[in-house]
């Protein structure tokens, strides 16, 4: 069932690298945005996004500590 996900995204680059994807790997959806797992962090401390939420700023994606800091 995972193949499906994949099927007609053969061209689909990670939104952030701009690589493909390889066939096997997991790939974040946001909104419709494609990314690796290791692709979608905070653009700041570069760690994951606690429970995947994140805040945009000027088209990059911030957690909600370093978006607080950076533009409170």
């Amino acid at each position: 069932s995972e193949n499906l996900y994949f099927q007609g995204s053969a061209n689909a680059v990670c939104q952030r690298c701009q690589a493909r994807f390889s066939p096997a790997e997991r790939i974040v959806n946001s909104n419709g945005e494609l990314y690796h797992e290791h692709c979608f962090v905070c653009a700041q401390c570069f760690r994951p996004f606690p429970e995947g939420l994140f805040y945009e700023f000027e088209g990059r994606k911030y957690c909600e500590h370093d978006f607080q800091m950076l533009f409170a």
